[in-house]
């Protein structure tokens, strides 16, 4: 019996169309590309890190809060967070507070070279926002966003 040989080139096609189809694969990769788009445009106009970015987006929008808080909005690795946190703290874009019940409770406060640097970045990423969202319409938008929420509702749900 003669065994037929594949073509690799066919194969290649195979899988990535399958692949092209997986949607953890899809969103992935399209994380990957966004990051590298946000980290080339902070250290062009800015010293921050994409996990400093991030830190100081939640915080400017949060107000005062904690380190708990920042991870559990942003989804952000609390040790590297923490790491994050301290040179924030030590570069002085970021004031933390103990609080007088708990001491080891630690509010963040967001000092005025951080909304200096944030002010001067988020036109910046404005207009990435709305560069990356070019080609849709209001009612595509909605679609999305809406598509996103119940996305990331139904991982939340860890069982398969």
């Amino acid at each position: 019996m003669k065994h037929k040989e594949s073509d690799p080139n066919s194969d290649i096609e195979k899988w990535s169309m399958e692949l092209h189809q997986r949607l953890s694969f899809r969103l992935a990769r399209l994380q990957a590309v966004l990051n590298n788009q946000a980290i080339s445009i902070l250290k062009k106009h800015s010293e921050f890190s994409l996990v400093q970015w991030r830190i100081i987006t939640t915080l400017e929008a949060l107000g005062p809060t904690y380190a708990s808080q920042i991870s559990s909005v942003a989804h952000i690795d609390k040790g590297l967070l923490s790491r994050n946190l301290k040179l924030l703290i030590r570069n002085g874009f970021i004031i933390s507070t103990a609080e007088d019940k708990d001491s080891r409770q630690h509010r963040l406060f967001l000092t005025a070279k951080a909304t200096e640097a944030h002010d001067h970045l988020i036109p910046i990423m404005a207009q990435r926002q709305r560069n990356i969202l070019r080609n849709f319409t209001v009612d595509e938008k909605k679609v999305l966003f809406d598509a996103l929420d119940r996305i990331e509702q139904n991982v939340q749900q860890k069982e398969i």
